[in-house]
């Protein structure tokens, strides 16, 4: 049996271990396992009132609308690289591949991670309810208002987010999110039986990019925009052999 099938059992063995075997699994690709489910928020000690800041410093740039809702602002941040409380997940494996071997860059210990967003909502809640956030249509769950100015958002544990799509890419990627609590710890030390993460070997590198390419996840199609359609004709004639 090749490493790439085993690899694929692995994936689905964990998958039912977390109770997603058949439907709802999400899935997130990192190049580095030791980053850990932390969102760039919490990555280093923040000064006073740093989110407020940072989400007010974005309403300034022209990418902005200040009068759109604000989840989808915090989204466009989240996508543009900015520092939010999001982590991006997606329901298609092959998308987390992509973003597990970070193409054009070296993948030291690259990672598939696996959520049940079902099982971590109860998590959060408290609760047997495992229904998955829709907070942007929900007046009293304003990100600004409920994280910014009240500071009384009711979860310490993160909460899984059926976002709206407001850009390109999240409907290219399939994206979903997970919205960071009052805990700043990493979600799969507090989560773990909703968690599961499969390392990805290295030696797997070219099974994945053929996989890719036959499946037509690249750069283009993942960023569906100017930047997208560059990277994709560099890699085509800077990093591929043959």
């Amino acid at each position: 049996m090749s490493d790439w099938n085993e690899f694929l059992i692995e994936v689905r063995r964990k998958q039912e271990e977390i109770k997603c075997s058949r439907s709802g699994c999400w899935y997130r690709g990192a190049s580095q396992i030791s980053h850990g489910l932390l969102p760039k928020l919490m990555w280093k000690n923040k000064k006073p009132d740093a989110e407020e800041n940072i989400f007010r410093g974005y309403l300034r740039t022209r990418m902005a609308d200040p009068s759109r809702n604000s989840w989808f602002t915090l989204i466009d941040m989240q996508h543009y690289g900015t520092a939010t409380r999001l982590l991006d997940w997606t329901d298609c494996f092959g998308v987390a591949l992509f973003f597990a071997l970070n193409f054009g860059t070296e993948p030291r210990k690259p990672v598939i991670w696996l959520l049940n967003p079902f099982s971590l909502a109860c998590r959060a809640r408290g609760t047997n309810d495992k229904s998955i956030g829709d907070f942007h249509i929900d007046p009293d769950m304003d990100y600004y208002r409920r994280f910014v100015k009240t500071k009384d958002w009711p979860y310490k544990f993160a909460m899984p987010f059926y976002s709206p799509t407001p850009n390109e890419r999240i409907h290219a990627q399939r994206g979903f999110f997970t919205v960071h609590g009052t805990s700043s710890k990493s979600i799969h030390v507090y989560a773990a039986h909703h968690i599961r993460s499969a390392e990805v070997p290295i030696s797997l590198s070219k099974h994945v990019t053929d996989f890719l390419l036959l499946a037509g996840i690249d750069h283009g199609s993942m960023f569906p925009d100017h930047e997208g359609w560059l990277n994709k004709i560099e890699l085509e004639y800077f990093y591929r052999d043959g």
